[in-house]
C-alpha cells in the first residue's frame, strides 16, 4: 500500500551516525576556533584517508554523562543511545543552482497536477469575475460578528469587524461593473524584476530594478482554495538566492481567507499513523519529481496548534540535500547574508519544508538554495579522529552560557538565578556546508560532527520550570580541521 521509497530513508539513517561525548576533563580556557583562515583547511581537504578509516571506529553502547559550563549556568546531560561506525566522507564543491522558468513550471505541476496557472496580478490591477466576487463576499459575511472572528483566530481580534464590513462593502460595489469572466492571463513562466510584482503596473516602471531579485509569481485554485506560487533567483555581488514559496493567499480583510481555509483543512482529529505514512510517501515522490537535485526527508512530525480551545493539526515535513548518496545536515536559515567573514555564507542554507493537512492537502511549500555539484575535491578526506572531535565539542560546550540556548532572548543574560539544563540527545556525522574561501560563487560540503539537544530553563534556587527550547542544533564541528561550522554568519 505504501509508496515510500526506502532507499533515501535507509541511507539517511545509516549515515546520520551517533556518538558519545567523552568523560570528565579539566575546565577549558580556550574556545574552539570559528572558520580558521590560515590556509591549513585548503591543504587538509586534499589529504586522503586510508580506505580503512571507516572501520577504525568501534561501535559503542548506551552511555550517559553530566557536566557543566564553566560559569555553572548550563548543565549538560548526555543521553545518547549508541555510537555506530563513521563512514568515509568526501569534500564536495557546489555552486548555486539558478532557477529557470521551465523549472518553475515543472515544480508547479509537480505540486498541483493538471490545473490552470495564471499570471499573478497586483491587487490594484486585479479584475475579478462576478462569481469570484460573490464567493468572497459570501465567505466574509460569515465573519461580520466579533464572536465568529474570535472563534476563527482563537483570540480577541480588536476592531476587526469594521474592517471585514468595509471589504464587503467595497467588493459589493465592484459587482456592478464586474464581468462574467475575469481577465486573468495564463502563466507565461517568465522571470521579471521584483518591482513588477511588488507594485502596481503604473508604479513598477518608476523603480530602478537592476539590482533586484528576478521573480516569477503565479496563482491557481485547487478545490476552491487560492494559492500563490512565488519563485525567486538572485545572482548579485552582495548575495545569491534561489527560492520557492507556495502558500494559501487571497486579497482579504485581515488575511481572513488564509486563516479560514487553513482552519477548514486542519480542524480535524489527530492524524493517524496511516495518514502520516501516506503523506511521507507522497513527499518522497514529490522530491523525486521536482528535478532540482536529490533530497531526502530528515524530519516528519505532527504539529498541533491551538486557536483558543480548538486544535488544528498539520503534518510538517523537512528535507535536506542528498549529495553523492550522502545526506547533509539541516542548517538553520541565516538572517545576515552579507557578512564579511571569509567563511560566512552569502547563499541561504539549503532545505525544503512542506506542510500538509491531515487529509494530504498541500498547505505550504518552501525550497531554499538548491545546489549543483561542481567537483569532488576529495572522495575520502582525512578527518580528525572522533574522540578528538568530541573533546573539542565538549570544550566548546563548557565555555557556553545559558543565553546561547535562550532562543528569543526571553531572559536577561545577566540573570544570576537561572540554570539551563541541556539534554544532548543526538550527535550526527554528515555533510555540512561552508563557504569556499575567497570566492562568492562556490561552497564546500565537508564532513561535520553535529550535536543536537533540548534546553530547559529553571529557577536555580527553587527548581521551578520556566520554558524550554527543543530540537536545537547545539554545535557543529568541521571534521577536517576542528573549527566550528558557523550557523549565524555573526
Amino acid at each position: 500500500m505504501s509508496k515510500i521509497k526506502p532507499r533515501y530513508l535507509v541511507l539517511a539513517t545509516a549515515i546520520m551516525l551517533s556518538f558519545i561525548l567523552p568523560g570528565c576533563q579539566e575546565s577549558p580556557s580556550n574556545a574552539v576556533v570559528i572558520g580558521k583562515n590560515d590556509g591549513k583547511f585548503e591543504e587538509n581537504i586534499m589529504i586522503s584517508a586510508p580506505d580503512s578509516q571507516a572501520s577504525s571506529v568501534t561501535t559503542g553502547t548506551e552511555l550517559s554523562e553530566i557536566f557543566y559550563s564553566t560559569d555553572n549556568s548550563v548543565e549538560f546531560n548526555v543521553d545518547i543511545v549508541d555510537t555506530p561506525q563513521c563512514p568515509n566522507m568526501p569534500v564536495l564543491e557546489v555552486a548555486p543552482h539558478y532557477l529557470t522558468g521551465d523549472e518553475a513550471k515543472r515544480v508547479a505541476y509537480t505540486l498541483f497536477g493538471d490545473v490552470t496557472f495564471w499570471e499573478w496580478q497586483h491587487w490594484s490591477d486585479e479584475s475579478l469575475s462576478k462569481e469570484e466576487i460573490q464567493s468572497k463576499v459570501s465567505r466574509w459575511s460569515e465573519f461580520t460578528s466579533q464572536e465568529a472572528i474570535d472563534a476563527l483566530w482563537g483570540t480577541n481580534q480588536v476592531d476587526s469587524v469594521p474592517v471585514v464590513k468595509k471589504f464587503i462593502e467595497e467588493y459589493t460595489e465592484k459587482l456592478s461593473t464586474a464581468q462574467n469572466q475575469n481577465n486573468k492571463v495564463p502563466c507565461q513562466w517568465t522571470f521579471r524584476k521584483a518591482p513588477f510584482y511588488l507594485f502596481s503596473t503604473a508604479e513598477a516602471t518608476q523603480y530602478q530594478s537592476d539590482k533586484e531579485d528576478d521573480m516569477l509569481k503565479a496563482t491557481t485554485n485547487v478545490s476552491g482554495i487560492p494559492f500563490t506560487l512565488q519563485f525567486g533567483t538572485r545572482n548579485q555581488n552582495d548575495y545569491k538566492a534561489n527560492y520557492i514559496r507556495v502558500y494559501i493567499d487571497s486579497d482579504s480583510p485581515l488575511g481572513i481567507d488564509k486563516r479560514y481555509f487553513t482552519a477548514q483543512l486542519c480542524r480535524t482529529e489527530k492524524p493517524t499513523p496511516e495518514q502520516v505514512e501516506k503523506i511521507l510517501s507522497q513527499t518522497v515522490e514529490v522530491l523525486d519529481d521536482l528535478g532540482l537535485g536529490t533530497w531526502t526527508v530528515d524530519k516528519c512530525e505532527i504539529v498541533k496548534k491551538f486557536y483558543g480551545d480548538i486544535a488544528e493539526y498539520m503534518i510538517d515535513v523537512r528535507a535536506v540535500p542528498m549529495l553523492n548518496g550522502i545526506p547533509t545536515i539541516y542548517q538553520a536559515p541565516i538572517s545576515n547574508l552579507t557578512a564579511d567573514d571569509v567563511y560566512a555564507s552569502n547563499y541561504q542554507m539549503s532545505s525544503i519544508q512542506i506542510q500538509f493537512s491531515p487529509n494530504g492537502q498541500l498547505i505550504y511549500f518552501s525550497m531554499d538554495s538548491p545546489v549543483d555539484i561542481e567537483e569532488t575535491i576529495n572522495s575520502n578526506v582525512a578527518v580528525i579522529p572522533t574522540d578528538e572531535l568530541l573533546d573539542l565539542a565538549k570544550t566548546n560546550l563548557m565555555l557556553s552560557t545559558f543565553s546561547q540556548y535562550d532562543i528569543g532572548a526571553q531572559i536577561s543574560p545577566s540573570s544570576q538565578n537561572i540554570i539551563c539544563k541541556v539534554t544532548i540527545s543526538k550527535v550526527t556525522y554528515a555533510l555540512a556546508r561552508i563557504r569556499k574561501p575567497n570566492t562568492d560563487t562556490s561552497y564546500y560540503y565537508i564532513p561535520a560532527l553535529t550535536i543536537y539537544g533540548d534546553a530547559g530553563f529553571y529557577n536555580k534556587a527553587t527548581g521551578d520550570f520556566y520554558f524550554s527550547n527543543d530540537d536545537l542544533t547545539l554545535l557543529s564541528l568541521n571534521a577536517v580541521d576542528g573549527s566550528i561550522v558557523n550557523s549565524t554568519n555573526s
